[in-house]
């Protein structure tokens, strides 16, 4: 089926997508949601003037999407696939994943918090089961000491979030990932009793930047 934008008629995409660069920049969104920018066009070996070009290309097309997330020295850029770049690339053999569950943002911090807690010596597991109430983000085990840690952009429910946690670790972290967020948590933290709130810590993306 030919691909085709309002903006871009049918055989401009089809000259473009002769070239293979734009499939495998895509190939490498798929396999490595998580990084930057500049780690992409230093593993593809392309010039920031090409590996712009191209980036540029994917978004007008429709195929990837930019997320932008802030940092404390700044905005990391993440490039997201949308759903015509995953019909694309299945049609091209590039084996995408099912569309996940969680947003980039959500993913990328997730990922952060996760390799601190590590470095600081925890047991870490992502997507942790929790009995009864589904999973949390990352659950931490340090010294028999136990924490359970949920990533919050301000777009679930976080009183819920707090509550499957409540009961089943030694401490809750709730990690606010933009300011938003972080008035978000405050104001579920404080519809917690005193001995729930008492387990309870809020950290934001400044803590692991």
């Amino acid at each position: 089926r030919p691909l085709h934008s309002p903006t871009h008629p049918p055989e401009t995409i089809k000259q473009k997508h002769s070239d293979p660069e734009p499939d495998a920049l895509l190939a490498d969104i798929i396999e490595h949601p998580l990084s930057t920018t500049v780690e992409r066009y230093e593993r593809l070996k392309l010039s920031r003037r090409r590996g712009h070009a191209l980036r540029t290309h994917l978004v007008d097309v429709g195929f990837i999407e930019p997320v932008r997330i802030p940092t404390r020295s700044g905005n990391v850029v993440l490039l997201g696939l949308t759903d015509r770049g995953r019909q694309h690339a299945q049609e091209r053999d590039l084996s995408p994943p099912p569309a996940p569950r969680e947003g980039l943002e959500h993913r990328y911090w997730v990922s952060r918090v996760a390799v601190a807690l590590r470095t600081d010596g925890y047991e870490v597991q992502v997507e942790y089961p929790v009995k009864g109430n589904g999973r949390v983000d990352l659950w931490a085990n340090l010294n028999s000491r136990s924490l359970q840690v949920e990533i919050e952009t301000g777009r679930s429910s976080i009183i819920t979030n707090l509550k499957k946690c409540v009961g089943h670790a030694d401490g809750i972290i709730l990690v606010a990932t933009n300011p938003s967020a972080a008035s978000l948590c405050a104001a579920a933290i404080e519809r917690l009793s005193l001995e729930e709130v008492s387990r309870v810590e809020l950290r934001t993306w400044l803590d692991y930047s």
